[in-house]
């Protein structure tokens, strides 16, 4: 499925221009990946949880959504479907699935390795989380606004 599939033509995504909160959505993301004290993990978990993880939960909830719609079958995307599958988590930390975040926590589960580990992790998550969510924020009026009919 392409955007313009959407009604989205390629010269409007050419012109867009990022808004003020996806210009700091992305300076965030880069600190909280930017060398510091146990790098390694943070930029494991902050990788995770905001690359993988919200990333597949998001996909979950636009996918269903656009075949609902109309616009969208498994069959036909090249995209959202392929992304929510190898993003998604299916396993606990501890346990591996095949997705990407699964495949993360393979590598965290061994640098998860003392109680100041554990510390910078939960940190990391948090802020990454955080950052996520304040990109997404700034769609909540024009999709409350412009779509409340569709849903």
């Amino acid at each position: 499925m392409s955007l313009n599939f959407v009604g989205i033509s390629g010269e409007r995504i050419r012109k867009v221009v990022p808004t003020e909160q996806t210009a700091r959505f992305v300076q965030e993301m880069y600190r909280l990946v930017s060398p510091q004290e146990q790098y390694d993990v943070r930029t494991l978990v902050t990788l995770r949880v905001a690359g993988e993880v919200l990333i597949g939960e998001s996909y979950a909830c636009i996918a269903p959504e656009l075949e609902r719609r109309g616009w969208l079958t498994e069959e036909q995307s090249q995209f959202y479907w392929p992304h929510w599958q190898h993003d998604i988590k299916r396993a606990a930390i501890g346990k591996y699935g095949p997705s990407h975040s699964d495949q993360f926590s393979r590598v965290l589960a061994r640098k998860l390795d003392s109680e100041e580990s554990l510390r910078v992790a939960r940190e990391s998550m948090d802020a990454a989380y955080r950052v996520e969510a304040g990109f997404f924020d700034q769609f909540g009026e024009y999709v409350t606004k412009n779509h409340e009919k569709d849903l």
